[in-house]
């Protein structure tokens, strides 16, 4: 198997995608009187990285660190001095068409900030955080068609 570390290709398709994803959280952020996050590139190239290893290594928060005791530890690498983070992952099968997979990942986007309200609801938790800041997200469309989205965020 390819080693599924490097920078992985962008495509007109993934931008689109990470644009359409920051937009709408931004979107529903300001739904519900929130301020909203700031972009932030080495957020991006990490969530980036994350969804074209989940490609390879599967659907995980910690691949391929393996760190399952600490969902952040990825983003602890980029931001060290940072004490608060959150991470939302989704995937789904695409058929190419940017407009039907926007369509497909806003959808799993629009159930994670609509979680039901509980101490679990880590998206939504996230998505809707007072204490969070900036964001990231990348996106990694598979030769298979599989859409792989990363959100990263920190204070």
């Amino acid at each position: 198997m390819q080693s599924p570390w490097g920078p992985p290709p962008i495509t007109a398709n993934s931008s689109a995608i990470e644009q359409y994803l920051f937009n709408q959280i931004n979107h529903d952020r300001a739904m519900r009187g929130l301020y909203l996050y700031s972009w932030n590139s080495t957020l991006a190239n990490g969530a980036r990285l994350h969804s074209w290893n989940m490609s390879h290594c599967g659907f995980s928060h910690s691949c391929p660190d393996g760190d399952s005791a600490n969902g952040c530890m990825r983003i602890t690498y980029e931001f060290p001095n940072n004490n608060d983070c959150g991470e939302c992952i989704s995937s789904t099968l695409g058929d190419g068409t940017l407009a039907n997979e926007e369509a497909k990942i806003g959808s799993i986007q629009e159930g994670m900030v609509n979680e039901p309200d509980s101490p679990s609801s880590w998206h939504r938790i996230h998505l809707t955080s007072q204490t969070l800041h900036s964001v990231g997200v990348g996106v990694y469309v598979s030769p298979s068609g599989w859409v792989y989205s990363t959100e990263d965020m920190v204070a």
